[in-house]
């Protein structure tokens, strides 16, 4: 079977799609709520990651495909608090937990309050880890 991937405008990787009518598909969603030329097609090597260096999502039906209201969330070390970015994408891309991107937590999830209580409980791992290791 040959796997398409959706990339963004940047070429970063977004998601696998299992099939090119769901690539074309998830392609003319997010082109038709971000604008044209928002993201494109590649085709997939299977050794691509997300920026966490976890597998990509793989989109395999059209619910994935749906377009959702979500949360970006990370932690602000400037200001001391959990930073909350409403975002829209597919269904399909929502992670639903914390994931550690370039010395970073980051969640993406659907509601802000989860969101934060992933990132909150990572950063109290790894306070208590920094602790546990003082003289």
């Amino acid at each position: 079977m040959n796997h398409t991937v959706i990339a963004s405008i940047t070429g970063h990787p977004l998601a696998h799609c299992t099939t090119s009518e769901l690539a074309e598909q998830a392609r003319r969603v997010l082109q038709g709520h971000y604008g044209p030329n928002s993201c494109h097609l590649l085709p997939a090597t299977g050794l691509e990651q997300d920026a966490s260096g976890a597998p990509l999502p793989r989109l395999t039906t059209e619910d994935d495909l749906r377009l959702v209201d979500a949360v970006w969330c990370t932690f602000d070390s400037e200001v001391e608090c959990v930073m909350v970015l409403p975002v829209v994408t597919l269904q399909g891309l929502v992670w639903d937990e914390a994931r550690l991107v370039q010395g970073q937590w980051l969640a993406l999830t659907r509601e802000a309050n989860r969101g934060r209580e992933l990132i909150e409980r990572h950063l109290g791992e790894a306070l208590l880890g920094e602790q546990a290791s003082l003289p």
